[in-house]
């Protein structure tokens, strides 16, 4: 599932509270601060790790849903 920029921004809050530790969690925090710059856009890689971070990192089997 590919998400626009404007739907995985809308769902980064939650990303960066289910963020692990470490790398995961810095990175989010990162693009969290970013994305409030005006005209910013993620790079091509930002927006593969976005995409993956949102897809695993919210998916209804992490959080015990089925």
């Amino acid at each position: 599932m590919n998400l626009s920029v404007k739907e995985l921004l809308s769902r980064w809050p939650a990303v960066t509270k289910a963020a692990p530790s470490g790398w995961p969690a810095d990175f989010a925090a990162v693009i969290a601060v970013q994305s409030r710059r005006r005209g910013w856009k993620p790079s091509p890689k930002q927006m593969e790790l976005m995409q993956r971070m949102t897809t695993v990192l919210l998916s209804p089997r992490r959080e015990g849903k089925q």
